[in-house]
């Protein structure tokens, strides 16, 4: 079954809302690791499994420093969970620089495609 780890924090209507949505996807049989402020996102349970992590990381200039500096930050536990294999995608409405560096330092490049060329 496939598993997404999704960031709750940063989304312009907040997380009650992505939580919603991360319920209508684990009606339609994906599962959901869902990272955010635990008393806002509501119970466990259908498909989703709730993660508190409650702080999130805002717009930085400098979000290496940001992401290094808050490993308890929600994006970076959801790079985590992908890096660790409890979920195979990420999905984050927070900060794309965060978002970006958590997955490079977390997840890793995905290596090249070295298969035939189409013509």
């Amino acid at each position: 079954m496939t598993v997404i780890a999704v960031d709750a924090n940063g989304a312009d209507l907040g997380p009650a809302e992505v939580a919603a949505a991360a319920r209508l996807a684990a009606a339609q049989g994906v599962r959901v690791l869902l990272f955010g402020p635990a008393s806002h996102l509501g119970p466990s349970g259908g498909g989703v499994e709730i993660v508190d992590a409650p702080v999130s990381i805002a717009k930085d200039p400098d979000p290496v420093r940001a992401v290094r500096g808050t490993p308890e930050a929600s994006i970076v536990q959801a790079a985590r969970a992908v890096a660790e294999g409890r979920a195979q995608a990420l999905v984050c409405n927070g900060s794309t620089g965060a978002a970006l560096v958590a997955g490079q330092l977390h997840i890793r490049r995905a290596r090249a495609f070295t298969g035939r060329r189409l013509r």
